[in-house]
């Protein structure tokens, strides 16, 4: 059967990239050895690297415009095809024009949709004309709320999904773009409908999809593949007493404020103690990460805090290893963190937010503990009490390797996707 892969970006060939792209990764990767044939379009490589024969590269309307380019906006033509493009209506014609040809190559059994905002939808198109089966996994909220958290533009959780309310969540968006949000919803439908199966990561992202809208008949929960190995699993002689781990990008959403803020109520117990925030801090949120340095300084907080940046995943594994807590401090409706499932695997004992997915996998008390995501001084209790009884945190870490077994079994996962593509191809 032959699986064409729909996704923005691939570690291997581009700079940026997340928990979604490693994902789908792990994904082709367990299909491979099921004997599925799987071929891959991005967009256009960064790396120079040698790209393989299964992979297609592309260019999108982002690098002909060059909309990150603050003197394109000059052009009041280009600024409102990038306004629209972006919030309202996901449609590229140069993919959608260029997208052909590699399908009609390929001549897959069936299109698998990913992460693709800068490709866009526009290969579905084609996919309905030459009557493809297609599927969508969802990993953030992007296809239901403009700015892809549900949240809004206080921080809260929004359940109005796409609708009048964005209109004030875009405050930097000039008013005679943001006119156009409350329309989203109706562009991004003609879309969707068109979609034969969505795979949801939890069960709390499943249920905001059929809130949303979606046929519930669609809707089908599939955990993230995750190939586990004896290489996830931490070995205690390698822990640094007293040492937290924070790995994910530096935004809002991800929560690291609050994190940070727990740290400095922790210090007064724990001098000594040492986070390490690992992840990508210089092509996300400015202010943000101005913020979170100035806090740290403030806070007299700079030799507990050590900002590591982005770094290769053999480099995380190293900081798994050393580290005696894993915090997951998200703010926003996170379906599966990667991860949650990375520190689960490696016995971690684990403080989050009581948010999304994440509930549902952690067993509060006992699998790890679980805070309201805001509470910066639970985070702390929590974390505190993880210090003070090195074997409960042991014990929480390996009730927390027990239950990934379980719940992200690979082989089980992949038969429940396979099952599925093959439903699909067959009607």
């Amino acid at each position: 059967m032959k699986i064409l892969h729909i996704l923005d970006y691939h570690p291997k060939y581009h700079s940026i990239y997340g928990g979604a792209e490693i994902a789908t990764l792990r994904l082709i990767e367990k299909l491979k050895t099921n004997n599925i044939e799987n071929y891959i379009l991005i967009t256009s490589i960064e790396k120079k690297e040698k790209i393989e024969s299964n992979i297609y590269s592309m260019k999108t309307m982002h690098n002909l415009i060059n909309f990150n380019n603050p003197n394109i906006f000059r052009n009041k033509i280009f600024s409102i095809i990038s306004s629209f493009y972006h919030l309202i209506f996901p449609f590229d014609i140069y993919v959608f024009l260029k997208s052909k040809k590699v399908i009609e190559k390929i001549k897959p059994d069936l299109i698998h949709f990913h992460n693709f905002k800068k490709i866009s939808f526009a290969p579905l198109i084609w996919a309905k004309i030459f009557k493809i089966p297609t599927i969508l996994s969802i990993y953030d909220y992007w296809f239901f709320c403009p700015n892809e958290t549900l949240l809004d533009n206080n921080g809260n959780i929004c359940e109005e999904y796409s609708g009048i309310k964005c209109f004030y969540c875009f405050k930097k968006v000039s008013p005679k773009y943001r006119i156009f949000l409350p329309f989203r919803k109706y562009f991004f439908n003609f879309f969707l409908k068109n979609i034969d199966a969505f795979i949801f990561l939890s069960n709390a992202s499943l249920e905001i999809g059929r809130k949303y809208g979606l046929p519930k008949r669609k809707l089908i929960f599939i955990p993230q593949i995750f190939e586990k190995s004896e290489e996830n699993i931490n070995h205690n002689n390698e822990i640094e007493k007293n040492s937290i781990l924070y790995s994910g990008w530096v935004q809002y959403r991800k929560g690291l404020h609050i994190l940070i803020k727990a740290i400095a109520e922790i210090k007064k117990l724990f001098p000594d103690v040492k986070l390490y925030v690992v992840g990508e801090i210089e092509k996300v949120e400015k202010d943000y990460v101005e913020e979170i340095l100035k806090n740290i300084k403030e806070m007299k907080i700079e030799r507990n805090v050590i900002i590591v940046g982005k770094i290769t995943p053999e480099q995380v594994k190293n900081y798994f290893r050393k580290a005696e807590i894993l915090v997951i401090p998200e703010q926003w409706e996170n379906m599966s963190p990667v991860i949650l499932v990375e520190g689960m695997y490696n016995k971690k004992a684990i403080v989050a937010s009581r948010i999304g997915g994440i509930k549902e996998f952690i067993e509060d008390g006992k699998s790890g503990f679980l805070c309201e995501p805001k509470n910066f001084k639970e985070f702390a209790e929590k974390i505190i009490i993880l210090l003070k009884d090195k074997d409960l945190a042991k014990k929480m870490g390996k009730n927390a390797f027990e239950k990934a077994k379980k719940i992200w079994n690979d082989e089980e996962n992949a038969k429940k996707i396979i099952m599925l593509y093959r439903r699909l191809k067959n009607g």
